[in-house]
């Protein structure tokens, strides 16, 4: 696998250790606002914001891009807030935030090759999509990667 963060030298065959680190660095503010973990056929997972919040995105071998979400808010947000990085603005549900311990958590399950959190979900995802608490609730609950 390829780790990547943004403007910054990719790293092949990171360690969990490096990837918590290199997501610390992610701040949607500044030059490095997104990160990825690329797999051998092309998926991937991704992150973006930080330092304290972030949203993410996952890529199966498919090429079905999925936004992730969560039934329990860590934010107070409404729906429909925005969510600002360099790849642009991004309206997010409530249950679309994450706190870095989650993406960690996301990214290390990825490289693993593990189940994804049992809290997570993937809503497959069309470009400006944004969907509402209802749609949330009906998420696909797969906890593993298409291959």
């Amino acid at each position: 696998m390829i780790f990547q963060r943004e403007n910054c030298k990719p790293i092949s065959a990171p360690t969990e250790r490096q990837i918590t680190r290199e997501l610390s660095l992610t701040k949607s503010f500044g030059k490095s606002s997104f990160a990825s973990l690329t797999d051998h056929n092309g998926s991937y997972v991704q992150a973006a914001g930080g330092p304290g919040i972030f949203m993410l995105e996952y890529r199966n071998a498919s090429g079905v891009h999925h936004r992730a979400a969560q039934h329990v808010p860590v934010v107070p947000f409404q729906d429909g807030t925005l969510f600002s990085f360099s790849g642009g603005n991004i309206k997010l549900a409530r249950g679309e935030w994450f706190q870095l311990k989650q993406v960690v958590q996301v990214f290390a399950c990825y490289l693993s090759s593990a189940e994804f959190p049992n809290w997570l979900m993937w809503q497959p995802l069309d470009e400006g999509f944004i969907h509402d608490a209802q749609q949330s609730a009906s998420c696909d609950r797969s906890k593993t990667r298409s291959t």
